[in-house]
């Protein structure tokens, strides 16, 4: 869709609102990753009085330490412009396969297993990330050493998906309804109006490209040394609709190709990393509203961690009400990757996700 300078959408407006959702979306998140570092405080000193007292688990906890600085270091070179990402991955896939070793594996885990296991992340925290306050939608990914690593089901529609926003409805009855209006929309998106945010500190490192309807963002967190980082980076396109008068609600649903890659890895240290769809519907009255749908989790909650990897389609629903005199609605659709290393010796966490937006349609009645 081309861009219309006579739109009665503000651009700065439109970026500030999904700009708003993502922060909204990282303060979960903040208060979810926080009640998860209490979790763990207990089976860190635990796990530190393991490692000691079992010869084999600090050789093991001495080369996941060397493998991890090597990740981190590796990323500031990206960061700086000094290899280019595709040297990164190669090299970050060698480092994994190595901390997979069996043996490896095993002699942790035998810490793991002396400081009590592995601590579950509280079900009050699992239910802040994925934004629903029962939390039966999430699926747990198991690696070799226990649940670290949890993702939403795919191609699964819930019941809760919307979000309702009445502003700007007149008092008096309309005629008739109009016919049901369904209008899709599809690449080129207004990308124009796209505004991207990044926050890093530390050994962090973020990025965003969009291209037509692809969003792709990145984000890296490292801890070292007991220095904190953290990142978060988001990326969005939008689309406008035009709509007749006498239609009252409007369900907008953006359907989505996605490419996502979490991980987490700590020795003595806490690292998380998540990835997001984000949605806007901005309507010309004024109203606003947004939702954030989960994707992916990995958590390292004291050391080792996991990598996990998903392909497939997601769908992303909103409905909202509309003034029956019709108007103009903007949807903005795109992602949302967040990593943290909040404390410890030393971790790393990365957040990939990439979006390619298929259609953007609406429903209206």
């Amino acid at each position: 869709m081309p861009f219309d300078d006579n739109s009665p959408f503000d651009s700065r407006r439109s970026a500030k609102l999904f700009e708003t959702a993502v922060l909204r979306r990282r303060r979960d998140l903040d208060k979810a990753l926080g009640l998860i570092a209490e979790s763990r405080a207990e089976f860190m000193q635990k796990l530190e009085g393991a490692i000691a007292g079992i010869a084999e688990a600090g050789e093991a906890r001495a080369m996941l330490e060397e493998r991890i600085k090597r990740m981190l270091e590796r990323i500031e070179a990206l960061r700086d412009g000094r290899i280019d990402r595709r040297s990164v991955a190669q090299a970050q896939s060698r480092d994994v396969a190595v901390l997979n070793d069996p043996a490896l594996i095993a002699a942790i885990g035998r810490a793991i297993d002396a400081a009590g296991g592995l601590p579950r992340p509280p079900q009050e925290a699992m239910a802040q990330i994925i934004g629903r306050k029962n939390p039966d939608g999430w699926l747990e990914w198991s690696g070799p050493l226990g649940p670290t690593g949890f993702s939403a089901p795919w191609l699964k529609e819930r019941d809760d998906d919307f979000g309702t926003i009445r502003q700007g409805l007149g008092d008096d009855p309309g005629p008739m309804a109009p016919p049901p209006l369904g209008v899709c929309s599809s690449a080129p998106y207004v990308d124009e109006l796209s505004k991207v945010s990044q926050q890093a500190i530390s050994a962090c490192f973020t990025s965003i490209t969009r291209s037509g309807g692809s969003v792709v963002t990145y984000a890296n967190a490292g801890v070292g040394a007991l220095v904190p980082g953290f990142g978060s980076a988001s990326g969005v396109v939008f689309a406008d609709f035009n709509l007749p008068p006498g239609y009252t609600s409007v369900t907008v649903t953006a359907d989505f190709s996605t490419d996502v890659s979490v991980s987490a890895w700590a020795a003595l240290a806490a690292t998380w990393s998540v990835a997001d769809l984000i949605m806007t519907a901005e309507h010309s009255d004024g109203s606003s509203s947004s939702r954030a749908d989960w994707v992916a989790t990995q958590v390292a909650p004291g050391i080792w961690g996991g990598n996990q990897r998903i392909r497939g389609s997601r769908r992303v629903i909103l409905t909202r009400a509309v003034p029956a005199a019709g108007g103009a609605l903007r949807v903005g659709a795109g992602s949302h990757s967040y990593a943290n290393a909040p404390t410890g010796l030393v971790g790393m966490s990365e957040s990939f996700i990439r979006s390619t937006l298929r259609s953007i349609c609406i429903a209206a009645t």
